[in-house]
């Protein structure tokens, strides 16, 4: 059986094709310096060419070196200039052909590179962060340094940057294959051309499997139509507390199966018309729950990349639900409305096999119509699944009443903080705390109970203060 092919050393490659004149090298170092210069003024670069993973390693390195020093002795961690200029001189000698990189470099240069006070205003060395780039690849593929240091740099680093040198290396070696040098200058001409706007670029760290077990959830209510999963979404109406915002959410499937999920979700209110909003995110499962992460902003006729996000959009939904494979559950959302004003409020989701949203009507639902619509909803969904198909099977009651406690932003077990007391008739404060019966009791004497209401609304709909007064979401005055 032949032996396999070990990939070349990353310096050793880039040296040997500057010997041969082979000018993809030179202008390969020039292309990474650009693009690591650009991330860090306009922060839009992606891994592994990122400014702050750059300054990162160094500073691991740096850092590592001190650590095995002093072998669990009381003496302070602190960063290792000298150690790593000297490498750096090793790694300069032992690879003259790379003469565009700077020869010498000081632990000013170091400190305002881990420091990020070079970030903005860029080192003022040609190639400099090349050098550090092509450097700590050197340190990693060569083994400049020792297994517990190796092991220290490892632990310190966010898990998605843990494999920094063995994909600076795969990146080097693509960009060397034939035809590839033209791939690289097509998607820098088009990346220039696709954002008209800065992109802010987040970093999520989780484990891969939150997405594997996330994905049985998903695929158990993906339909045929178009492979992905669909909800609809009731929350308060800010206004009207005893309306729903009914809104349109679409999860689908990532194209590798190492990408995350992505979502996209759309509602429309009746007071503006046609217009609808529209966010677009990624599905994060983290620990903590199911976070939908995205922008949000009016639907447009442009294409969607040139119009910016006017605000976040999140979603966080509870891993229980998802375990069990709920038709209905809750959840939290913080989003705007159409005047831009943030709210946070809970959130009812129901699995639907209608796979767009312009099979279902998105509307203000008064609660006194929410069963009729959810039974008119469910009238559309039986004809788009089998008879036997009892994934979106509910009844519009039971469906009604549930959605109704779910997205009610009043909470059902309030009690009054100790720091309430009762007012007497003279408007003194007296020793009696502020039970949660003496505020029924009152709004009872005023507005009734729920089983003896005093008022009617405008249509004749008796007024029950515990139902319809239902506090609508959360606002930022």
């Amino acid at each position: 059986m032949p032996i396999a092919e070990t990939p070349p050393v990353t310096a050793v490659l880039i040296s040997e094709m500057i010997a041969r004149g082979d000018g993809r090298a030179r202008a390969l170092i020039g292309t990474l310096e650009e693009a690591i210069r650009e991330d860090g003024r306009e922060g839009s670069g992606s891994y592994p060419l990122r400014f702050s993973t750059i300054a990162r390693s160094i500073q691991y390195l740096a850092l590592a070196l001190h650590e095995a020093k002093r072998s669990g002795s009381s003496r302070k961690l602190q960063p290792q200039w000298a150690e790593v200029l000297a490498l750096y001189e090793s790694f300069i000698g032992a690879y003259p052909a790379l003469d565009l990189l700077p020869k010498a470099i000081t632990d000013d240069d170091l400190v305002g590179l881990c420091g990020f006070s070079t970030k903005r205003s860029g080192s003022q060395k040609l190639n400099f962060y090349s050098a550090m780039v092509l450097f700590f690849t050197y340190i990693v593929e060569e083994r400049k340094i020792g297994d517990a240091e190796m092991d220290f740099i490892r632990s310190c680093a966010p898990e998605g940057e843990r494999d920094f040198a063995a994909r600076i290396g795969e990146w080097f070696r693509t960009a060397f294959t034939p035809g590839s040098q033209e791939q690289v200058d097509q998607a820098s001409r088009s990346k220039a051309r696709r954002h008209e706007f800065p992109i802010v670029n987040i970093g999520y760290t989780y484990h891969p499997s939150r997405n594997e077990d996330f994905r049985p959830f998903f695929e158990h209510f993906a339909v045929e139509a178009d492979g992905n999963a669909h909800f609809v979404c009731y929350r308060p109406r800010n206004e009207h507390p005893d309306q729903l915002v009914k809104s349109f959410l679409v999860i689908r499937s990532p194209a590798v199966e190492t990408e995350t999920f992505r979502f996209v979700h759309i509602y429309q209110m009746p007071s503006k018309g046609s217009q609808r909003r529209i966010s677009i995110g990624t599905v994060l499962p983290l620990e903590g729950g199911i976070c939908l992460v995205g922008g949000q902003r009016q639907m447009t006729a442009q294409k969607e990349r040139t119009v910016p996000f006017t605000n976040l959009k999140i979603v966080v939904l509870p891993w229980a639900a998802i375990s069990i494979r709920e038709r209905i559950f809750g959840g939290l959302a913080m989003s705007a409305d159409y005047s831009g004003e943030n709210l946070v409020s809970r959130i009812a989701l129901r699995c639907t096999p209608i796979a767009h949203s312009d099979n279902i009507t998105l509307d203000a639902i008064p609660l006194s119509q929410l069963e009729k619509d959810i039974s008119q909803d469910l009238t559309r969904e039986r004809g788009l699944v089998r008879d036997e198909d009892d994934r979106f099977r509910i009844v519009a009651s039971n469906g009604a009443r549930r959605i109704e406690e779910l997205a009610n932003n009043y909470p059902t077990h309030w009690d009054p903080p100790p720091a309430f007391y009762e007012l007497g008739r003279q408007q003194t404060i007296t020793r009696n705390l502020l039970e949660k019966h003496h505020i029924q009791e009152a709004i009872a004497d005023r507005l009734g109970s729920d089983n003896d209401p005093k008022f009617r609304t405008k249509d004749g709909t008796q007024f029950r203060f515990w139902r319809h007064l239902r506090f609508g979401p959360i606002t930022g005055e």
